[in-house]
Parts: C-alpha cells; sequence; structure tokens
C-alpha cells in the first residue's frame, strides 16, 4: 500500500498499473491517519487523469475503470462528511450533466465513457474540493512545496492566470524540481506562452533527461507555434524512451505529419497509435481524415465507422463519415451521418454544412439552403458556407442572393480565388460585365489558372 502511496505522488508514475483496485479501495475505504482524504482523491484523479483528459488524449478504458471504481467508493465515503461537502460534490456532479446536456442521468456513475472528458475532469474536481484537506502524509511542507502543489491545483482547475505566479516561485526556489518545470509548462501552454513553455519543458528535460511526457509536451507545444520539425523531433524522442507506452506521441506525430501535408507518414503515425492503443477513437478518426487528403475515402468510411464503434456519441467521427460518403456519390448515406452528427452536437457548423452539400449534390436545393443558413447561424465568419449558400441559389436562377452570399464569402476571406470566379460569372449572368471584369482581374492576381477557367466559362455562356 505505502508502494501505492508513494508511487502516485509522481506524476510520472502509472499508477494503475502497479496498483490492484483492492489497494485503492483499501486506502480510499480506511485511510492511515496519516494519509489525508484530499490527497488520496488527487492520487487517483488529478495527478494521473490529468495527463489523459485533454482535448487530444482520451481516458483509455483501464483507467476509465479504475477511476470509475475509485469515484465510487470515494462517493460512498462521502455521505459520512458535512452538508457543504456533499454540496461540493452535487456542484461537481451538476457541471457534468451540464456540460453533458443530453438529458442522461449520471447518478448512478453507470455510463463513464461517454461523459466528455472537460465534464467529467470538472467533477472530478468538485470531488476534491468536498474532502477536508489535511498536512499530506503527516508531515510539515516546505515553502516550495506549497508554491507548487497550490500552483499545480490551480492549473488543473484550468486557473491558469493564477496558478502562473506559484510555479514559477516553485521552480525559482527550487530549480532542481522537475514536476515544478513541467507544471510550469503546462500552465504557460495553456495561456498561450509557447515560447515560454517550450523553455519550461526543455528545463523539465535537462533535470530529467527520460521525461518521455515532457518530450511530448515539448512537441505539443512546437506544433502551437508551426514549428512541426521541432515537433517531430520531440515526439520521435518521447517515443524512444517509452516506445510501448506512446501512443499520444504517435498521434501528435501525425497530427504534425498531417499539418506539413505528409499524409502518408501521418497514416503510419496514426496506425502505430492504434497499435499500442486500439480503442483510441481520435487516432482512428484522424487515420480517416489522412486517408481522405489521399482520395482514399472507402478507407475513411472504415477508420471513421471503427471510431463510432468505439465511440458513438463522437460527433465528428460522424461528420467525416458523411463528407467520405458525399465524395464516393452516396448522398442519402452523407445526408444520414450528417443528421447523426448534428443530433449529437447541434451546433456543430461544419456537420451543417457538410449536410447542406449532400442535399445540394443530391438536387435538393432548398434543404441545402437551410442547411447553409444554419450553418452560418451558428458561424456567421465561416466564409465556405456563405460560397455554399451562393452557388446553390444560382442553381435556382436567385442570381442576386447568389452575389450577396458569395460577396460576404470574399468579405471574410478575401484571397478565396474560387468565390472571386463564381461571383465573377453570376455577375456575367445579370449583365454587369464591368463587376465581372474587376473580378476576372483579382482572379488573375491570385490564380492565373483558375481566371482561365474563368473565360471558358464565360465564353460557354455566351
Amino acid at each position: 500500500m505505502q508502494k501505492v502511496i508513494d508511487g502516485g505522488i509522481r506524476k510520472d508514475s502509472n499508477i494503475f498499473h502497479t496498483a490492484a483496485i483492492d489497494d485503492v479501495a483499501a486506502i480510499v475505504e480506511s485511510p492511515p491517519t496519516n494519509i489525508p482524504r484530499k490527497l488520496v482523491a488527487k492520487l487517483y484523479f488529478v495527478s494521473e487523469a490529468r495527463r489523459h483528459i485533454t482535448t487530444w488524449a482520451p481516458l483509455n478504458s483501464y483507467i476509465q475503470q479504475s477511476i470509475f471504481s475509485v469515484f465510487a467508493l470515494l462517493h460512498a465515503s462521502l455521505k459520512e462528511l458535512d452538508e457543504e461537502a456533499v454540496r461540493l460534490l452535487g456542484k461537481g456532479l451538476g457541471r457534468m450533466n451540464e456540460l453533458y446536456a443530453s438529458g442522461q442521468a449520471y447518478t448512478d456513475l453507470q455510463n463513464l465513457s461517454s461523459i466528455p472528458n472537460a465534464a467529467y475532469m470538472d467533477a472530478c474536481l468538485g470531488m476534491c474540493e468536498a474532502i477536508e484537506p489535511q498536512s499530506p502524509l503527516g508531515t510539515e511542507i516546505s515553502a516550495t512545496d506549497e508554491f507548487f502543489e497550490k500552483g499545480r491545483s490551480l492549473q488543473e482547475c484550468g486557473e491558469n492566470k493564477k496558478a502562473l505566479a506559484y510555479l514559477k516561485k516553485a521552480a525559482e526556489n527550487k530549480p532542481d524540481c522537475d514536476d515544478a518545470f513541467f507544471y510550469l509548462g503546462m500552465c504557460l501552454d495553456d495561456l498561450g506562452q509557447y515560447r515560454e513553455a517550450i523553455q519550461a519543458f526543455k528545463q523539465t528535460i535537462r533535470i530529467k533527461p527520460n521525461d518521455a511526457c515532457a518530450y511530448c509536451y515539448l512537441g505539443l507545444t512546437y506544433g502551437h507555434l508551426g514549428e512541426h520539425r521541432e515537433a517531430i523531433e520531440a515526439c520521435k524522442q518521447a517515443i524512444l524512451i517509452k516506445p510501448d507506452d506512446a501512443e499520444i506521441a504517435h498521434f501528435i506525430l501525425g497530427e504534425t505529419y498531417s499539418n506539413l501535408g505528409q499524409y502518408q507518414d501521418a497514416i503510419i503515425s496514426y496506425k502505430q497509435a492504434i497499435l499500442i492503443k486500439p480503442d483510441y477513437a481520435e487516432a482512428h478518426n484522424n487515420l480517416g481524415n489522412a486517408y481522405g487528403h489521399l482520395g482514399q475515402h472507402r478507407e475513411v468510411i472504415e477508420a471513421c465507422k471503427q471510431a463510432i464503434l468505439i465511440k458513438p456519441n463522437y460527433a465528428e467521427a460522424h461528420n467525416n463519415l458523411g463528407n467520405a460518403y458525399d465524395n464516393l456519390g452516396e448522398h442519402r448515406e452523407a445526408i444520414e451521418a450528417c443528421k447523426q452528427a448534428i443530433l449529437i452536437k447541434p451546433h456543430f457548423a461544419e456537420a451543417h454544412n457538410n449536410l447542406g452539400n449532400a442535399y445540394d449534390n443530391l438536387g435538393e436545393h432548398r434543404e441545402a439552403i437551410e442547411a447553409y443558413k444554419q450553418a452560418i447561424l451558428i458561424k456567421p465568419d465561416d466564409a465556405e458556407a456563405h460560397y455554399n449558400l451562393g452557388n446553390t441559389y444560382g442553381k435556382l436562377g436567385q442570381h442576386m442572393e447568389a452575389v450577396e452570399a458569395i460577396k460576404q464569402a470574399i468579405r471574410i476571406n478575401p484571397d478565396f480565388a474560387e468565390a472571386h470566379k463564381n461571383l465573377g460569372i453570376m455577375y456575367f449572368i445579370i449583365k454587369e460585365n464591368a463587376a465581372a471584369v474587376d473580378e476576372f482581374k483579382i482572379l488573375k492576381i491570385l490564380d492565373s489558372e483558375m481566371a482561365d477557367k474563368f473565360l471558358d466559362q464565360i465564353k460557354s455562356l455566351s
């Protein structure tokens, strides 16, 4: 049991692989007098789960099961606490349900796998707040440790601005503490201070050269700056250090290769992530995206179906599935997939836009217009949705409406070459030839080859 406690304090220990759930239960149900409940909670939720509860790295099923078991045990123990403790726990659970917004009750905590990561984190933190703090492990802690614990706690709650001062102080007071620099790096990254974050992660690595997680976050931060080659090197180093526990590094590597347009390399990286973690839904979905860039739409469908099999409420995967069906001319299937994405995530502008494309390709232009309008309502600065709306108005002979919609697309994105081309054609149709010539001149600068196509279309309409 002591090994579990000692191991769980360190950010780089994988407590779920070293601790049997019976040991967890023993600690939670009857913690030794020198083990505070707050520390127990943070061991099993914050310190370990924080690495997995992110927008790019989901919890794996084993960790989900472990956390579920501990959560249930802690929930039971909280019944013995005062009303304020119970209220705080309820607040966390309420936030979970609010963010999930599905109308499904989670009072029995039975469906953990479909709870959104952000909501689940809020619930965990709400529970931690409900536990009475005591001196950790019955020992006095130094001022540096106090700065670090306060900063880490704030950072994990998303209070990065407040956390920053504490973590800087902790790192300053204890320059050999890898944890202090690591959490400082995460804090700076969350605040968009990427250069400073890189320096913090590099300092973590200087102190602890084999910190695979620090290399992973370093790669992620380089990616935020668009420094993809550096991101690749950092991720490769993380993989070299921990090849059997590197699904996140392979995933980031895949994203980086995709950003560079190296889709074959991205496919290899996503497949490696899946090989390590077969139930990595996001990796399956991104694998599909990479196939899509190569025009391999059947492979997209298979990858997205696998992502949905793992994570049925994965709106992005349903949307990508719909887009792949549409590219293959299977428009009815595309409509159903996009509708499913919207059912899961009603304010998903891209899914509404793709639904419009599928309707438009079927010749159901009125339905397409409604879908595009909905996309624009959700995301008014979506140039593509305005452009698609204009094209569909043009197909219905509503040329003035088409002109206004395409002009709006150009206001949002002045370098949208195809929009200039189609606007020029609309002007020609409504006999505003001078305006059509102006669009041709702009197009000649943006894309001379497309300008030649514009002239060919004008000739065919003459």
